[in-house]
This record gives C-alpha cells, structure tokens and sequence, in this order.
C-alpha cells in the first residue's frame, strides 16, 4: 500500500489502522456472540458484562504501568500478535474441541479490545496532529473503524457460507489482527519520531485518586461513561434476548449479528463523515453529548410505549431495541 505525504499519509495510515481493526472486531463478535447465545442463550451475558468490568480494570492498569516504560506504539506492536495467536487457539478449541466456553471468554475480552484499540489510534492522532488537526481529522479516522465493521459485517454472511461452520469466522480475525500488526509497524517506521516517544512522569507528578475525584470535571465524566456504559448493556441484552428467540441455530445468530454491526456502522460512518467534523469545530462536544443522550432517551420512551401498547414480543419493539 503506497502513501501520500503530508497529512494525507497520516490520516490514511491510522484509517487503515481503524479499518482493520473494525474488521477485526467483527470477526470476533459475529461467532462469539453466535455461539454464546446458542450455547447459554441470554441468561449468561450480564456475567460477560461484569466480568469484562473486572479484566478491563486490570487491563487499564497494566497498559497505564507499560506507559511508563514503552511507547503506546510498540506495546501496540507487542499485542497484536499475542491476539492473533489467542484467535488462533480459540478456533482450534471451538472447532476440534467444541469449548463453548472459549465464546464466553471471547465476548469477555471483546469489550476491552475495542476501547483498548481506540486507545492505541488516539495516542498515534494526538502525536501526529495539533489540536485543529485532530479536531477536523480525527472523525475520518474514526470513519476506518466503522467502514472496517460494515466490510466485516458485510462479508461475514458470505465467509459463513464458505466455511460451512461460525467458529471458522475467529480464523479471519486472527488474519485481519495480523494484517493490523504490519499496518501498525509501517506507521511506526514512517513516522518513528513522533510515535517512539514515552509518556513517563515522576512519582510525585502523576495524580492520585483522591485528587482526580476532587476535580468535579472529571467526576462529571466518569458518571457520564457509567451511565452511557449501563444504557448500552442493558439495551445489549435486551437486543441479544429477542434475538436468541427469534434465531435458533448459530449460523441464523451469526448472521443476525453480520447484518446488525453493518447497518449500526453504516449509520455512524455517514454521521462520522458528513457531520462530526463540522458539529465539533462549530458547536463543541457539550451540545453532542447532550444530543446523544436526549436522543436515545426519547427512543427509549418510544420503545416502551410501542411495548406496552403492542406486546414486547412485537417486531417493531425487536426493531427499536435494535436502532437505539
């Protein structure tokens, strides 16, 4: 793959970035979810949810204590072939071995690869953009990821029925993991520079928990991530609840899943494209957090209305459920 210069390059290297890593995600949460859901149905997720809380924390801790030590880029380059091996294992287990338990542990990890992703292009932007830059870039950067998942989503129906079983999906994960790896390496190499340097502090500078929950911002912001994330896990489960009644057999599920992450990101990619660069220069992130919240909430309403009127079982509720 040949780059521009400029900020072209930049902008397609990390949009490659998100791109695969989209892919990447796709692949994972397609036969994960499917098998999952066919194995224990809905009744198991909300110990996915609890027990993606308690890895993500330690996750969190151990990338923040790599920091200290190594750039955001080679811990990157340090991961990403450990995931593809995992993928790898979890196939082989699913396929030869019929663990459905490796699904489980899947859809545990899934939540923290995508944040953790994100982690990764927001540390290369901000050291490759100023702070307009990012701003007017960073949403098409972002619009890679949602374009990775429709691509992902897009194929899966058709890897599905090529392959002939869902567990096959985790191999082309582990490929699209791989193919990160190398996209990420060439970022490094170009731009070693910018992305080799390490973010360490002293002891004594960097803030203690008593002193971050003294600051009413960043108070305000954690009790706006908790309540986001409680709202998306509820409407979660309720989606992969009717979904698990509507579909019985994995490949029916996995394909559900395909058809679901492709039209969610078809949304966010048009929105990231044509509106988020524009909304941020001109009106900031307040009124965006603000929208995106009153917005679910007046879905939300709609959705129970339309259930207590109509039945919850009733496919328009399966379909409100999905759109929020």
């Amino acid at each position: 793959m040949m780059f521009g210069g400029g900020h072209a390059v930049r902008t397609r290297m990390l949009t490659s970035q998100a791109f695969l890593l989209g892919i990447m995600i796709t692949w994972i949460q397609v036969p994960s979810s499917a098998i999952f859901l066919s194995a224990y149905g809905s009744r198991l997720l909300p110990v996915t949810y609890v027990g993606a809380a308690v890895i993500g924390a330690a996750a969190t801790t151990m990338m923040v204590r790599a920091m200290r030590r190594r750039s955001l880029v080679s811990i990157a380059v340090g991961l990403l072939p450990v995931i593809a091996c995992a993928l790898a294992a979890a196939w082989a287990a699913l396929w030869r071995l019929e663990l459905d338990e490796v699904a489980f542990a899947l859809l545990v990890i899934v939540p923290i690869l995508v944040p953790m992703g994100f982690v990764f292009l927001v540390g290369q932007a901000g050291a490759l953009y100023d702070v307009r830059e990012l701003k007017r870039l960073y949403p098409r950067v972002i619009a890679g990821f949602a374009a990775g998942a429709i691509v992902g989503g897009l194929a899966a129906p058709l890897l599905l029925s090529l392959f002939g079983r869902t567990e096959h999906l985790l191999l082309a994960g582990a490929v699209a993991a791989l193919l990160l790896l190398l996209t990420v390496r060439l970022t490094r190499h170009r731009f070693s520079s910018e992305l080799s340097v390490v973010q360490s502090s002293e002891p004594g500078e960097r803030p203690t928990l008593r002193s971050l929950l003294s600051n009413r911002f960043v108070v305000l912001i954690m009790g706006f991530q908790m309540l986001s994330a409680v709202e998306s896990q509820w409407l979660d489960f309720l989606m992969w609840n009717r979904a698990a009644r509507r579909y019985p057999d994995t490949h029916a599920l996995a394909t559900f899943a395909s058809r679901v992450m492709s039209i969610e990101y078809g949304s966010n990619i048009l929105f990231l494209l044509l509106l988020a660069g524009f909304l941020l220069r001109r009106f900031g992130l307040r009124y965006g957090l603000t929208a995106n919240a009153g917005i679910v909430l007046a879905l939300i309403a709609v959705m129970l209305g339309t259930g207590a009127a109509l039945g919850s079982g009733a496919t328009v509720v399966f379909v409100l459920i999905v759109a929020t």
